[in-house]
């Protein structure tokens, strides 16, 4: 059962032909999708039969998925809030007939509606071979009232990134899928200072920023390179916005939020269990030792952390 087309809106008119309590997948065959197109959404370049991943967001339905998104509330009063860091700079009189140039941080508020957070659904894709030939597949669904929305969530998400998609049944139900290998993380070569293999990722992410944005964020990820972390992790497909920094001998791994959320969290040492968790989970469940705003003060709290 094929769709074809940009979105759609009624899931119950997709879900029709399946009787109700079938289970069943949404898939695409890699071979029908345009060259590039695994890569592009997240997958690496030697992706296989296994490889799971939470897509890099390429529209709205996909934003949503990695990120979440906020409802604003029109109904309710504004209210003075915290929106981000800026690098700003300006003159001042040195003296009767001479001006110095200062730069420093500034922490920007603005009066804004107030809004409610929709954590994000965090749907993944996994590659799986199946008869000798790779198939993008969904989680498992089932047709029943309570899993509607995801299932149309997912359907949509899968005609964003790769404008059809195929809903099978009996087919899939003869698949074995392999032990799932997460590649949502990759970690940089090791070497003493990573700073320059990150910037060249965190470049990437930030290039639509201008300086006054970006240069706070990018001082941020400096100085938390600067205390000589022991492994340095990048965020792939829908957790690019992130950097993990291990530090073994404290016995904590900082993950460092580049756009998303304006906070720096703290984890334990098991970091391989935190890693292998979606990014809602690890919203979601509470799972950090601490969350440090990025404001003014961050530098400071980073100091008492690390030193």
């Amino acid at each position: 059962m094929k769709i074809k087309q940009k979105r759609v809106k009624s899931i119950n008119r997709v879900l029709n032909p399946l009787l109700p309590n079938t289970r069943f997948r949404v898939v695409v065959v890699t071979e029908n999708l345009p060259e590039g197109k695994l890569i592009e959404i997240g997958f690496s370049e030697s992706f296989r039969s296994g490889d799971s991943i939470l897509p890099t967001a390429a529209g709205t339905v996909s934003d949503y998925n990695a990120n979440g998104r906020y409802i604003i509330r029109r109904d309710l009063p504004k209210e003075v809030r915290y929106v981000t860091t800026i690098e700003w700079t300006w003159e001042e009189w040195d003296g009767p007939y001479s001006t110095v140039t200062r730069t420093d941080d500034r922490d920007v508020y603005r009066e804004c509606y107030q809004r409610d957070f929709h954590q994000p659904p965090a749907a993944e894709l996994t590659i799986i071979d199946h008869n000798g030939q790779l198939l993008v597949v969904s989680e498992e669904l089932t047709n029943i009232q309570t899993q509607g929305e995801r299932s149309l969530h997912i359907i949509n998400l899968f005609l964003e990134l790769f404008g059809e998609c195929e809903i099978r049944h009996t087919d899939l139900q003869t698949i074995t899928p392999p032990n799932i290998r997460k590649v949502n993380w990759a970690l940089l070569p090791p070497g003493k200072y990573p700073w320059s293999q990150l910037q060249n990722h965190v470049t990437q992410v930030l290039v639509k920023k201008t300086p006054r944005y970006a240069n706070p964020i990018y001082r941020r990820l400096e100085k938390l390179a600067s205390f000589n972390p022991e492994e340095v992790y990048v965020g792939k497909g829908g957790f690019r916005s992130y950097v993990a920094y291990l530090f073994k001998a404290k016995g904590i791994t900082v993950l460092e939020s580049i756009m998303l959320d304006n906070a720096t969290y703290v984890f334990d040492e098991n970091w391989q269990k935190v890693s292998q968790m979606t990014k809602a989970q690890i919203l979601q469940d509470n799972l950090h030792l601490e969350r440090i705003i990025h404001t003014k003060n961050w530098s400071s709290r980073i100091d008492e952390l690390l030193k």
